[in-house]
């Protein structure tokens, strides 16, 4: 097993190598290994694999992978089928008796309906949802722009900065230091609680993408004389045992 956890077979299956994949399996490759960080096997990369996929599901099945081992995220490989639109591997793995996760998505919030009104009068979680979707229009915007000119950075970085500008209390904060794709911040990320004080507030999200899935951030906000600010956030994800991490603001 490499040192980040993940088997040659692995690899296999996420590339969808069907011939290394046999080779592999002939010479003792255990097909039930799990991943020392994520904790998926090399089914799970195998439903959702570009090339062969349901014929390389049909191969571990067929060795004996097993259909009910589940990833941090509380996935089994029929979840991750499911959610890659994976119909035909998704039949196959139920024919062996797999069941997709029954857990309960956690309890979310809808967001407020945001009427236009100036920054200095939103509430907390409305400041918030007007900076993640700023953000990720400006960082959508900026990577494409990338794409056809990688001098832009310094002018597109600039603009990233100015946003946190506009939410952000004042004070010294490290500069936006990249642009990628899918965006940090979105829209998509769902409101699950809102703790608003006289002075001080925290507005939690957790996302549902699926390269950040179950990620959570927590948006410190201070009241001052224009209104709610954003002062610090914090993430954290399935890898930090509930303990959370400072973030980029």
């Amino acid at each position: 097993m490499r040192q980040w956890g993940y088997t040659p077979l692995m690899f296999a299956a996420f590339t969808g190598d069907v011939t290394a994949a046999r080779l592999l399996i002939k010479a003792g490759a255990d097909v039930n290994l799990q991943a020392h960080d994520i904790e998926d096997t090399a089914l799970h990369h195998a439903v959702r694999a570009p090339l062969n996929a349901v014929e390389f599901t049909e191969l571990l099945l067929s060795v004996g992978a097993r259909v009910d081992l589940k990833d941090v995220w509380q996935r089994t490989a029929l979840d991750v089928a499911l959610e890659s639109n994976s119909p035909d591997c998704a039949a196959l793995l139920r024919d062996q008796g797999a069941m997709a996760s029954t857990l309960e998505e956690p309890h979310t919030i809808e967001w407020p309906q945001d009427d236009g009104a100036s920054l200095d009068e939103l509430s907390p979680e409305l400041v918030v949802y007007r900076f993640v979707t700023e953000m990720s229009e400006w960082e959508t915007s900026a990577h494409a722009a990338l794409a056809q000119d990688l001098n832009l950075m310094p002018q597109l970085l600039t603009q990233g900065d100015r946003i946190v500008e506009k939410y952000a209390v004042q004070a010294d904060r490290m500069a936006q230091g990249s642009i990628g794709s899918p965006p940090r911040y979105s829209p998509e990320q769902r409101l699950v609680s809102v703790d608003a004080r006289k002075t001080l507030a925290e507005v939690v999200l957790r996302d549902s993408r699926e390269m950040h899935r179950d990620q959570e951030l927590r948006f410190h906000l201070r009241r001052t004389e224009y209104g709610w600010r954003l002062d610090k956030v914090q993430e954290r994800g399935p890898l930090d045992h509930g303990k959370w991490q400072r973030g980029w603001l």
